[in-house]
């Protein structure tokens, strides 16, 4: 057993978690340094780590388009 983000998955849990795009896996840890920073009354540290966090998912979203376009070319 794995635990991420507090919770406890199994490891083909883990192993489909890892697949998932760099892009979501960004979010999602971003999303859950908010919920700490949130849970230390730290409302501004929690605005900024999802600021931070939406505009890195937005980079490696259209890095990862870009790729999809290069491959097809």
């Amino acid at each position: 057993m794995r635990f991420v983000a507090q919770m406890c998955y199994n490891d083909s849990e883990v192993i489909k978690m890892e697949s998932l795009p760099k892009y979501y896996a960004r979010l999602f840890s971003g999303t859950t340094d908010a919920l700490e920073a949130l849970k230390e009354q730290n409302y501004g540290k929690a605005q900024d780590i999802l600021i931070k966090a939406q505009q890195d998912a937005e980079e490696l979203y259209l890095q990862e388009g870009d790729l999809l376009d290069e491959e097809g070319e």
